[in-house]
């Protein structure tokens, strides 16, 4: 028990990004904070600590212009990572966990396919490095892209969460300046707390077989050196061989 509660306490200083140096004294709250073991000191009470530090939010929420509160900051953040779906089905975060609100993130996508007409843009939240372990938000279409190699045109989606926690997620063609959006709001099947717990105790535990499997996505760098390697062999092969036929049979994941 006692070793459980340093979990929750690592985690917000990796999160922080605080050296435990800096931290003076702890104060745990709840039910299991009253074991003897545990408790912290006792010249401080617990619920007057929580009733406390729900004032505080009450007034900085309600723009309270009290002297008391107008050196304290209130600070929102996003609870897991929010991205889009990208080619063998991985999960691209746009906006890491943790991120303050308002935010406003965007990136360059190409199409995946020559002459591919449209993306279907996919927005997930979760942990994992795969879409398929993680919270579909919500996804639509950008169509009437121009005709052109896989690669070349270029899809800017951007992730803008505003002082709402309301986010809007917009893609246009850089080529033609279509564009389609869409708002996701907090009644989106977006995860609950429980939910994103278990995500990220789970996203820890199989990061290493995501890491693996990752290098071999189509879309990263060393899939990428590893197909380019194979069509060297396979133009080597052209020019000794002649006007041989030569089969080649390749898959991608």
């Amino acid at each position: 028990m006692h070793l459980n509660t340093l979990e929750p306490v690592e985690k917000v200083l990796w999160d922080s990004k605080v050296d435990k140096g800096n931290i003076y004294e702890i104060i745990l709250v709840g039910g299991s904070t009253r074991i003897p073991r545990i408790e912290p000191n006792k010249s401080i009470s617990l619920d007057e600590a929580v009733t406390y530090g729900a004032a505080i939010q009450t007034a900085i929420l309600s723009s309270d212009t009290s002297e008391k509160t107008q050196d304290l900051l209130l600070l929102d953040v996003t609870p897991p990572p929010l991205g889009i779906k990208t080619a063998g089905g991985v999960m691209t975060p746009l906006i890491k966990r943790n991120t303050t609100v308002l935010t406003k993130k965007s990136k360059i996508f190409s199409t995946y396919q020559d002459n591919q007409p449209g993306v279907l843009i996919q927005v997930y939240e979760g942990e994992l490095g795969y879409v398929r372990d993680n919270n579909l938000l919500s996804k639509f279409d950008l169509t009437s892209i121009p005709p052109a190699s896989h690669g070349v045109p270029q899809v800017e989606v951007t992730f803008d969460i505003d002082t709402n926690n309301i986010l809007n997620v917009p893609a246009s063609d850089k080529t033609t300046g279509k564009l389609n959006r869409i708002t996701i709001t907090n009644d989106n099947g977006s995860l609950l707390k429980e939910e994103i717990e278990r995500m990220v105790n789970k996203a820890e535990k199989y990061k290493g077989n995501d890491v693996h499997a990752l290098n071999l996505c189509p879309e990263s760098p060393q899939f990428r050196q590893l197909e380019s390697f194979f069509k060297g062999v396979f133009i080597t092969l052209v020019h000794r061989q002649g006007r041989k036929k030569i089969r080649v049979s390749h898959s991608r994941p």
